[in-house]
């Protein structure tokens, strides 16, 4: 090998190394070799040759190999200069070094030795044979086998002949081989040769390139080693991501201990988180310390909202809460107050609010209770009203329930119609009882009594009223009853009578059919026997004036049919006209006729 195969360079901080673009070996120390060899120095400081190409070992200088400067050689070869421990050196007889004459003690047995040294050193495939020379090269037993190539040979045959006897415990093989390539792969990223991003790919050419005996002498398939070192990558990845939680977990613990015990301004005086953070990276503290550069913005808002914002709103929380209860205990006082300001004042059952809204303006408990929370001045108002109504409801009932058991033996006395023609009457009623029912009756004031009274007669008009209208429904819908008979019957009667004249239709009643008495008694007599006619005199019966009610009911009665017999008169002309019109000629053109002019009925009384 030439020396021009060696170049010279310089990495980026400026140390030179140099490079064999043949065999790309780089190393940090200038070779001094010609050819294939290269000079290496023992521990005890004697020089010995090793040929790169062949793998041979020799304590003897190659041919064309220069490591003196001082000794040139002319063009014939002939030694130039000489110095006088050279000339003496010449002159004596080589002596064997001591471990040459180890050398030859072993040398019958060198192949075995050499086998031995290797397995008394448990030399496995993590042994590169470099590391073999450079441990052993002092041995006798390595330089035992001459050949240099030979005890390559016998290195390589040693490894195999131990991998084989390790197939029979494949567990112990792949244990081994794992142990010994994660330590490789330790080495490398300690080195930065691999980080978690490493492809498998890329690792396989680099052991190939390197020739690395872990991966050359190895009995794992590639699938298998891959396994391993994807295992190793993942535990790494894993390692490290702890790592980096450990890291954020301390400066989180840090950011949150001195924005709420150290620095709470920064919190309190942000209206927001976004504000929060820029002040944040203005200040001095939190820009010095180292462990706080471990933390992105996304951890930080992660600790705000997990930790920080809760105690900010829980805060406020509180300070409400301590509002609310101070307002909730005036709420309270304002409450009681406005109750003690309405026991002062004179209130019933029947008083209403709008009366009373000009005397609680002029109060203060009324004006501090408007607006405030809890039950509203109107509400506690309708509340003593409701608690009035209901011990009046109370007494009422007990004289009603009185007044029903005494009317099944007395219904005249203790008819309500009686009962209630004067509160005198009522009274004298009720104190001359002796019911045990009405003894709290009899000791109320005079003025309590009276609303009793009040109340039982209220009840009672609105009762008659209902009833009342009830019936005069009932009788209007008995009226046209009777009118849908009369329409089907008037020509059975004598005082209702039926003409056309000139073409009009005109429904006339007989003058004796007026509202007098003796009239009404005369049509009396033709409709006694008419079932609907009873049904509406019994309805009226219940009326305050019998007759002159049944009188209205009649005329009601008689204005419905009038709307009937002209509803058939319409109907009946119009149906006579559409016959005659279907009676005409067929050749006879047929033209629109102009609807029919209805002339109203009269009625005559």
């Amino acid at each position: 090998m030439a020396d021009t195969e060696w170049e010279e360079l310089t990495d980026e901080q400026g140390n030179t190394y140099y490079y064999n673009s043949v065999t790309q070996e780089t190393t940090w120390t200038k070779p001094g070799s010609i050819g294939d060899w290269s000079v290496y120095t023992t521990d005890d400081g004697r020089e010995y040759y090793y040929n790169e190409k062949t793998q041979e070992t020799t304590w003897e200088k190659p041919d064309g190999l220069v490591v003196n400067e001082d000794i040139k050689l002319d063009e014939e070869g002939a030694e130039e200069t000489l110095n006088d421990l050279d000339r003496e050196l010449q002159q004596k007889p080589i002596q064997p070094s001591p471990i040459q004459q180890k050398i030859a003690e072993v040398q019958p047995n060198s192949r075995d030795n050499f086998i031995q040294l290797l397995s008394d050193n448990s030399v496995d495939s993590t042994w590169s044979f470099q590391k073999v020379m450079s441990r052993f090269i002092k041995e006798p037993a390595y330089w035992a086998v001459e050949d240099s190539l030979e005890r390559k040979k016998i290195y390589d045959e040693f490894l195999d002949s131990r991998l084989r006897n390790d197939i029979s415990n494949k567990e112990a093989v792949v244990q081994k081989f794992k142990t010994d390539f994660v330590a490789l792969l330790e080495s490398y990223r300690n080195d930065d040769k691999i980080n978690t991003n490493t492809r498998w790919i890329s690792i396989k050419r680099k052991l190939i390139d390197e020739e690395n005996p872990i991966f050359t002498h190895t009995v794992l398939s590639d699938a298998e080693i891959s396994n391993i070192y994807y295992e190793f990558i993942n535990e790494t990845r894993h390692a490290e991501q702890e790592e980096v939680q450990k890291k954020k977990k301390q400066a989180l613990d840090e950011l949150e201990s001195y924005l709420t015990k150290v620095n709470t301004n920064l919190v309190t005086s942000s209206k927001d988180w976004n504000q929060l953070y820029d002040r944040l990276q203005n200040d001095s503290r939190f820009q010095a310390n180292k462990h706080f550069k471990d933390l992105d913005k996304l951890d930080i808002l992660d600790l705000y909202m997990s930790k920080i914002f809760p105690i900010t709103v829980q805060k406020l929380r509180d300070e409400l809460q301590t509002v609310e209860k101070a307002n909730h205990r005036q709420d309270r006082k304002a409450r009681s107050n406005f109750k003690k300001f309405l026991s002062s004042l004179k209130i019933t059952a029947s008083t209403l609010f709008k009366d009373m809204v000009p005397i609680f303006e002029e109060n203060d408990a009324y004006i501090e209770l408007c607006g405030r929370k809890g039950s509203s001045p109107l509400e506690l108002f309708w509340d003593v009203v409701d608690e009035a109504y209901q011990a009046i409801k109370f007494r009422k009932d007990l004289v009603e329930g009185y007044f029903l058991d005494m009317r099944r033996h007395d219904p005249v006395t203790y008819d309500y119609q009686n009962l209630l023609q004067s509160f005198g009457h009522f009274t004298e009623v009720i104190r001359n009882s002796n019911d045990d029912r009405l003894s709290t009756i009899k000791s109320l004031p005079q003025e309590e009594l009276q609303t009793v009274y009040s109340a039982i007669k209220q009840d009672h008009e609105k009762l008659q009223e209902s009833l009342k209208k009830a019936n005069e429904e009932k009788i209007l819908v008995q009226a046209g009853v009777l009118a849908r008979w009369l329409s089907e019957h008037y020509t059975q009667l004598d005082y209702i009578n039926v003409s056309d004249e000139e073409n009009e239709a005109a429904i006339r009643i007989s003058s004796k059919l007026n509202l007098i008495s003796a009239d009404y008694e005369a049509l009396k007599g033709q409709l006694s026997s008419v079932e609907e006619f009873e049904i509406l005199q019994q309805l009226c019966q219940s009326s305050e004036d019998t007759q002159q009610s049944l009188s209205v009911a009649l005329e009601k009665a008689v204005t419905e049919l009038i709307k009937l017999l002209q509803e058939k008169s319409f109907f009946k002309e119009t149906t006579s006209r559409k016959r005659e019109n279907s009676n005409t000629h067929d050749s006879e053109p047929k033209r629109p006729k102009p609807t029919p002019k209805v002339n109203p009925v009269v009625i005559n009384y």
